[in-house]
């Protein structure tokens, strides 16, 4: 059930957590140095936890699809820097992915499934390239942008204001994930709930894929 599996990336989030600081002190002289919030860490800290994981086959397919985009900008020419390549497009002024880091759902009291939206987002963009991954006649270019885009979008799920839109009789429009909550926070002015999750409460190292 989609409610179930919400939960179970909550349990998953807070449990892996506990870990990023160890993962982090190994991470940061391998790929980055100071320059961007935890937004690329936490993809990065994700990409390292899979990329160890996989069998020796699927880790040589990985890499051999990354590598195809090697040389494509913004340049991310490993599977740990490459999980933070859509947000670097993002930046870049690229916006036609825009929607697929997101998706608003409204909460529930646990006892129905959410309702997913129409149109893109997360969720179905996660499984549309899980689906073009999966095919090897879809050819390897697609296939390689695919695996860029599922290793973010896995990791922006699990971020759970990228997936909660409240609402409320003084708010009908919600507050869409947490961007218009605004909240006081001596390290940035602006803050609202949805950059505190995002920057951990700048608890992390700031880090910038391929920068040494």
């Amino acid at each position: 059930m989609a409610g179930n599996n919400l939960a179970g990336s909550g349990r998953y989030l807070a449990l892996h957590l506990r870990i990023l600081l160890l993962l982090l002190s190994f991470l940061l002289p391998a790929w980055a140095s100071p320059a961007e919030a935890w937004w690329a860490a936490s993809h990065m800290v994700s990409a390292e936890i899979v990329h160890q994981r996989l069998s020796p086959e699927a880790r040589a397919e990985a890499d051999r699809l990354i590598a195809l985009l090697a040389d494509f900008e913004p340049r991310a020419d490993h599977f740990v820097p490459a999980a933070a390549w859509l947000d670097l497009l993002k930046k870049q002024g690229f916006a036609s992915f825009e929607s697929w880091h997101y998706v608003n759902l409204e909460p529930r009291d646990g006892s129905a499934e959410p309702l997913l939206p129409p149109g893109d987002q997360v969720i179905s963009a996660t499984l549309n390239n899980l689906d073009t991954l999966r095919r090897k006649e879809a050819g390897d270019f697609l296939r390689a942008l695919s695996l860029r885009v599922l290793m973010h979008l896995v990791a922006d799920a699990h971020q759970p204001m990228h997936c909660i839109n409240r609402k409320d009789p003084n708010n009908p429009r919600g507050d869409l994930g947490g961007n218009t909550f605004g909240l006081r926070w001596p390290a940035d002015p602006s803050a609202n709930l949805h950059i505190l999750w995002d920057d951990s409460l700048g608890l992390y190292p700031q880090l910038a894929p391929g920068e040494n």
